[in-house]
């Protein structure tokens, strides 16, 4: 993933734990969801009707190649679904795109600052030794925090 600028630690949290946060959210997400940017980026042709690009909020599609040629009008929608007959080459789509959130979604903010924030380590509930398994426990405020990160997070499709 590319280097995108960091939004700058809210009031009260440490900026290099904001910074770990923020890149390990990006990193499980699959894109840099804020701040809203101009990118370029390559991807695998889906040799279908629809292309889809690493995003989740497409403000504009300023370009895009299918297999080295020019794709003028492209339909596309705010979710990164380029409509067209499409490649199936690898790497065979390049997009010029704006996108991203101007600012990070309040319930991902919140979550993020949480986790900025929070002292506390994940519990280890079972250790199995022969298989060196590890379970750790999780509460209903873990699976909370990873609902809201699924819906930012791009589908294996993509």
């Amino acid at each position: 993933m590319s280097t995108h600028p960091l939004p700058p630690a809210p009031s009260g949290v440490d900026a290099s734990r904001w910074a770990q946060t923020v890149a390990s959210v990006r990193e499980y997400c699959g894109w840099h969801i804020a701040p809203e940017v101009d990118e370029e980026v390559t991807v695998d042709g889906s040799g279908c009707a629809v292309q889809m690009l690493p995003t989740l909020r497409l403000v504009d599609l300023i370009s895009i190649t299918n297999d080295g040629a020019a794709v003028s009008n492209p339909e596309w929608s705010a979710a990164g679904f380029v409509r067209g007959s499409w490649t199936c080459r690898l790497r065979g789509v390049t997009a010029t795109m704006r996108h991203g959130y101007e600012d990070w979604p309040a319930d991902l903010l919140g979550v993020l600052v949480e986790l900025a924030t929070d002292d506390q380590k994940a519990r280890v509930s079972q250790v199995t030794n022969r298989a060196y398994q590890v379970s750790f426990d999780t509460d209903a405020e873990t699976e909370q925090r990873r609902n809201v990160f699924d819906r930012y997070r791009l589908s294996d499709l993509q």
